[in-house]
């Protein structure tokens, strides 16, 4: 049996690492906030096309043995933890 988790808490990511947890997909709430003041910021500049085309996709992304730590080190960074 695996188990395969949803988001990043530091617990699900420690039991990715070990091996207790095959994987987990998450969502980048980072990116969600960048992109949205990247255009935000856009759109205040002038750039009134910054909004169009309606939704943006930002991709989920799945995290398994292989890639946690790199994981890891990418969200201490982005958290200042």
């Amino acid at each position: 049996m695996k188990i395969v988790c949803f988001d990043e808490n530091d617990e699900t990511l420690a039991g990715v690492a070990s091996g207790d947890i095959y994987g987990t997909v998450v969502q980048q709430p980072y990116e969600f906030g960048k992109q949205a003041i990247t255009k935000m910021a856009k759109y205040l500049q002038g750039d009134k096309e910054a909004l169009a085309g309606g939704k943006q996709i930002i991709p989920t992304v799945n995290i398994k043995k292989d890639n946690v730590a790199d994981f890891q080190a990418r969200l201490k960074k982005l958290t200042g933890k």
